[in-house]
């Protein structure tokens, strides 16, 4: 859906637990491909590209990019602990 736009009606915030967060933000990448974090951050979420092989589709997993170095350090560092923590 190249240049599919949000619709203009919804809310301006939602409140929600962090693993619906989760699933709305995988589900959402996965049927437009990709989503386009806007402001400060400016990141891309992609549940599909070129070369997704099988374990990462059975770990549900999706690809972010941003150019801002702070946003990529913290994505790294915090997606660290949370794998370590899921280790144990």
């Amino acid at each position: 859906m190249k240049g599919w736009d949000a619709p203009v009606d919804l809310p301006e915030s939602v409140a929600g637990e962090w693993e619906d967060i989760c699933e709305l933000l995988y589900a959402a990448s996965i049927v437009y491909g990709n989503l386009q974090i806007k402001g400060a951050v400016k990141a891309k979420i992609s549940g599909i590209w070129m070369g997704k092989r099988g374990e990462s589709w059975n770990e549900e997993a999706v690809m972010v990019r941003t150019e801002n170095k702070d946003v990529a350090e913290f994505l790294e560092r915090n997606i660290g602990i949370l794998r370590r923590m899921g280790d144990k």
